[in-house]
């Protein structure tokens, strides 16, 4: 039921006009209205809607984290694969010198990596960063119910492409 409120406070802050200021003006813009909106609307399964938010508070916040996770998320849980990949794999690694403002939790964005080259059909490259996950996190139990799920969906894709003779 917080995400009620979360959703009016951020909604007023937004249409208050103080998210953005002025064109011209010295204030700063803040994001995290944007990204609070868009976790609600991740939680309610309105992907389209979290992805427009989220990519607002990028616009403002480029080196933001928490909301290119919630980015790649979004992504994911709408279907848009190749999008999630990108996203997920600039917030691990940005490049450019570009300074990316990291959480200590950064396990959970190599397992979404991981469930995202599962659905495209990278199942080694899944598999490694699931082992990764558990390096960092043992005996976390829907990280190795992902990874045996890899592994069964790797041996059907082997069993249906017709396995190599070695």
């Amino acid at each position: 039921g917080d995400w009620d409120i979360v959703e009016v406070i951020a909604q007023r802050v937004i249409e208050s006009g103080q998210a953005r200021p002025p064109p011209g003006s010295k204030k700063k813009a803040i994001s995290w209205p944007f990204s609070a909106l868009g976790v609600v609307q991740m939680n309610r399964q309105d992907y389209q809607k979290a992805i427009t938010s989220f990519l607002s508070a990028l616009r403002i916040s480029p080196n933001d984290y928490h909301s290119y996770v919630g980015l790649g998320e979004s992504y994911h849980n709408s279907g848009r694969y190749n999008s999630a990949l990108k996203t997920f794999q600039y917030a691990e690694d940005p490049g450019d010198g570009v300074e990316m403002k990291k959480s200590t939790e950064g396990w959970f964005t190599k397992y979404m990596l991981a469930n995202v080259n599962r659905e495209l059909g990278a199942y080694d490259e899944a598999i490694a960063s699931y082992h990764a996950v558990l390096d960092t996190k043992p005996g976390e139990f829907g990280v190795q119910i992902a990874l045996m799920q890899t592994y069964l969906e790797r041996a059907w894709r082997g069993i249906e492409l017709g396995l190599p003779k070695e």
